[in-house]
């Protein structure tokens, strides 16, 4: 494929565009003094972490204004169907400075002593480990990182040691001159039923000061999200102090705690975010609200508009971190969270977050005791011993089958088929209570399941009007592929029994062995509303046959879909999927802007989004558009030296051709001592797919030289580009390794400006950063760090 180069003439407006406004971090004694304020007054998914609803009901015109000061890459104009406008107020100031972060993903795997000049104590049998994924003991422990999920964090191993003992994990010397107010940041997973205590240390040479403490279970399942502890430690301003992080063993294996994402820094104001129990809940039915914001807030006050009364429920009030609300009459209603702390206070606006729903029928099964649900809340359940439907909370009792916790909270009660006892094709029938569907003209039935497990046979729903059961659905074979793996919603449509009284029973055939619990939650009989059509692309700056994933999110569960695309190219429906599918890949073979509409059906109406001019296609190889700073890729600014290599597939690139410019995106952050950085790049074919250690490094002999020369950085936010001195000629099959060395000089260069990157399977970049010791390329003696990383990266091509 042939690119042609003349795109980096639009950078200074493409590119403003398109940049994220992100407060930059230091890595070790890193200042950060730049201030972040944004005000944003969005409508679609942009660069913030916020995500709102349009409420389409008319065929009107609706222009959705998105004005942000971060410079969102969302610049279009939205056709729905009425007139509505979202707003989402998020103001924060970042005061920085940032004087150390350990974010854990440059380390190995297994004991932390001395990786990253860190230090732990003692290494067996109750100890720290760094750590990817679950914990391996069952019933304790995260699924995985606080960010990622995919990445690495510390825990600390229960299966070994006794009661009182201790494992201890410190960081390096942290100067703190210039310190006001600082304070320490982290993220905690304490999920486990015997779980011990977490303390956190601060010395400044004269011992340890116990500064956080907290003790027992936090979370209630591995996937619940992290919480974050915030220390004070303004005393300490103007010092050099070394914070330690030490865990008490309790008495059983239970107890794994995960520590990751620490920084050392001034306070900020809260970053607002907050969830509901529910989002689509009947008149008068209770829902939760939680406070998920970061950066310690000590305040909070909810604001809830819509068409009817809000009632605060369980003695909660607007004030509490926490509240419980209720809804006196059906319709959307918008949530605001104002949260405060010593340093200032921001809010999140959710607009139509919550649908009170016109329901018929609604069970959770939270009110559900014992063993078997036959005659609670009027529901029938046969047979009540053998093969048999039964209540639990967590885990079903058979390994290797069943889900972790319900589908809400993951520590509520839900239903499941015991398949421990039974023969092959036994049959297990719960049935509801009466239902009247009196009045509705197009109800539904949903529902959520689980089915993990290698020999579940199927789960079939039926429905009885008076005349007899008629299968209205059947689900068979496994359907994920984990305990841990979420639930999934079924929808059955109800239309044929309008104005009749009808019983609803889910029928469970045993197959072969216990490998077979099949779970059912949070059921539902409701008349919906019309579809409120939305959805948002995977990117919208893309090159030419990039893939480009377009995901469904409307609201009010449609049945059926349909993607207009047009623009100035043919439009190419990618891995197997097609206009009609919720979700779509698709690729373009035109440069130009594409207006995307979608069409969302049920079975009331339809409703339609039209994102104007949303999808740029420009003549370039764009990979990447991940957020994740700090990953000292394609160079490390802070130290004097820095040496990296990225491997990038054959699959990822835009096939073969003359690359000859190179462009990786910069967060713009504060320029101190300089702004031009001396590096050499280097380029080559590989048959590469990871680095297989931290010495796995491909010498610069077995690579071509393609500039040598200055990377100059402003306090712009965007890619930078760079003209190479000699273009390089990629062959399109072979994997493409690029080696980045950097030599500023000796020592810190004052500068915490950094270069976005995204997060990949498997370890595709090494990097090598220090203020005096300098790679050289031609023989790699120091050793890196393996990556997960890679940088957001730009090609062009002759």
């Amino acid at each position: 494929m042939l690119i042609k180069s003349g795109w980096k003439n639009l950078f200074p407006l493409m590119w403003l565009l398109a940049a994220l406004s992100v407060a930059g971090c230091g890595d070790d004694d890193d200042s950060d003094t730049g201030t972040d304020t944004d005000t944003d007054t969005d409508s679609d998914t942009d660069s913030d972490s916020d995500t709102d609803a349009d409420t389409d009901t008319d065929a009107d015109t609706d222009t959705d204004a998105d004005t942000d000061t971060d410079t969102d890459a969302d610049t279009d104009s939205d056709t729905d169907s009425d007139t509505d406008t979202d707003t989402d107020t998020d103001t924060d100031t970042d005061t920085g400075p940032v004087f150390f972060e350990e974010t854990f993903e440059t380390f190995v795997s297994g004991d932390p002593d001395g990786q990253n000049g860190w230090s732990a104590t003692p290494t067996v049998p109750f100890e720290w480990i760094a750590n990817t994924g679950g914990t391996p003991s069952p019933s304790t422990g995260p699924n995985g990182d606080h960010t990622l999920e995919v990445g690495t964090y510390l825990f600390t191993e229960a299966n070994g040691g006794n009661l009182g003992d201790t494992a201890v994990v410190e960081s390096p010397s942290i100067n703190l001159t210039g310190a006001t107010a600082p304070e320490v940041s982290f993220w905690y997973h304490m999920y486990g039923s015997v779980m011990g205590t977490l303390d956190v240390d601060i010395d400044d040479g004269t011992g340890y000061v116990n500064v956080w403490t907290l003790t027992g279970e936090q979370q209630q399942s591995s996937d619940e999200p992290w919480d974050q502890g915030v220390a004070d430690i303004s005393s300490y301003a103007g010092s050099t102090v070394t914070v330690r992080f030490m865990s008490t063993r309790a008495d059983a294996f239970t107890g794994d705690m995960g520590l990751d994402d620490i920084q050392v820094r001034e306070p900020m104001p809260p970053a607002v975010e907050f969830s509901a129990s529910l989002t689509d809940p009947a008149t008068d039915q209770p829902v939760s609200l939680f406070d998920m914001s970061a950066n310690g807030p000590t305040s909070w006050l909810w604001t809830i508009t819509g068409p009817g009364t809000v009632t605060w429920e369980s003695g909660t009030t607007s004030t509490d971190q926490n509240p419980i609300v209720s809804f006196d009459a059906i319709g959307l209603y918008s949530v605001t969270l104002e949260a405060t702390n010593t340093v200032g206070n921001a809010s999140l606006t959710k607009t139509n977050y919550i649908e009170v729903m016109d329901i018929y029928f609604e069970e959770d099964f939270e009110t559900f005791t014992g063993m078997y649900p036959n005659g609670q809340n009027g529901w029938i359940s046969s047979p009540v011993t053998g093969y048999s439907w039964q209540v639990t909370t967590g885990t079903t009792s058979s390994t290797n089958t069943g889900p972790t916790g319900d589908h809400t909270t993951g520590t509520g009660t839900y239903v499941y088929t015991e398949a421990s006892s039974g023969v092959t094709g036994a049959i297990t029938l719960l049935e509801t209570e009466p239902i009247n569907l009196t009045a509705t003209t197009a109800p539904i039935l949903t529902f959520w399941y689980h089915m993990y497990g290698s020999t579940i046979d199927n789960l079939a729903v039926e429905v009885n009007n008076g005349s007899g059961w008629t299968n209205e659905l059947t689900i068979a074979g496994q359907q994920q592929t984990s305990s841990a793996a979420p639930w999934e919603e079924s929808i059955v449509d109800l239309a044929a029994y309008v104005n009749e009284t009808i019983n609803i029973r889910w029928v469970g055939t045993r197959s072969t062995s216990y490998y077979g619990d099949m779970s059912i939650d949070d059921i539902v009989v409701l008349e919906p509303s019309p579809p409120i059509s939305d959805f948002y692309a995977s990117e919208t700056l893309v090159g030419l046959t990039q893939i480009v994933t377009l995901t469904d999110t409307s609201l009010e569960t449609p049945t059926s879909w349909l993607w207009i695309i047009t623009g100035p190219g043919t439009v190419t429906w990618e891995n197997g999927t097609t206009s009609t599918d919720q979700n779509v890949d698709i690729s373009f073979d035109t440069v130009g802007l594409y207006t995307v509409e979608l069409q969302a059906t049920n079975a009331v109406g339809t409703d339609s989004e039209i994102k104007t001019d949303y999808v740029d296609v420009q003549d370039i190889c764009l990979l990447g558009g991940g957020t994740s700073i700090n990953t000292h890729l394609p160079i490390e600014p802070y130290y004097g030296y820095s040496f990296s290599e990225s491997i990038y597939y054959s699959s990822e690139m835009c096939g073969a051709g003359t690359i000859t410019d190179i462009a990786w995106e910069h967060n713009g952050s504060s320029l101190i001592t300089s702004s031009a950085e001396p590096i050499k790049i280097y380029m080559g074919h590989t048959t590469k797919t990871t680095f297989a250690s931290n010495t796995d490094w491909v010498l610069s002999g077995s690579l071509t030289e393609v500039y040598d020369g200055n990377i100059t950085m402003t306090q712009t936010a965007g890619y930078i580009n760079i003209t190479l001195d000699t273009s390089f000629v990629y062959n399109g099959t072979d994997n493409l390794l690029i080696a980045v060395d950097r030599n500023m000089g000796t020592g810190p260069t004052g500068t915490s400006s950094e270069f976005y990157s995204y997060s990949v399977s498997g370890n595709r970049s090494i990097t090598q950063y220090n203020a005096t010791a300098n790679q050289d390329p031609a023989t790699c003696a120091i050793p890196g760090s393996l990556s997960i990383y890679m940088p957001n990266t730009v090609f062009s091509y002759l």
